[in-house]
């Protein structure tokens, strides 16, 4: 019965709520500045994100993964930092969200962020 409750806790734990989701999902529309975005990822994801398996025609990868040379959107501090590919990051710290984005890897990629997300930019 243990391993039953901390299997639970830790799949809770390592998936998006709707809200996580949802801000991510409009996040990242506001970016890229298209009505649909094709992403790679284990997600579940909600519109204007389309999940697809890794291609040419992916706009982003949201998670751990790797296709191609694609840009990222990570879930923690420690891989937005390491991940070379990773334009930013959603991730929890001393219980509140946190969301980041690295200035230097947007413009590597192209990308811009809407004045309204200038705060989370380093």
């Amino acid at each position: 019965m243990k391993k039953i409750i901390l299997l639970l806790i830790i799949t809770f734990s390592f998936s998006l709520t709707n809200l996580e989701n949802k801000l991510i999902s409009y996040t990242l529309e506001k970016i890229f500045n298209k009505k649909f975005l094709i992403v790679y990822t284990n997600e579940k994801v909600y519109p204007p994100l389309i999940k697809a398996k890794c291609n040419k025609n992916v706009d982003i990868v949201i998670g751990n993964l790797n296709c191609l040379n694609k840009p990222k959107f990570l879930f923690s501090y420690q891989s937005l930092i390491k991940d070379k590919n990773a334009i930013g990051a959603f991730y929890w710290s001393h219980g509140r969200p946190q969301i980041i984005f690295l200035k230097k890897r947007l413009k590597e990629f192209n990308l811009s962020i809407p004045k309204e997300l200038y705060e989370y930019i380093y």
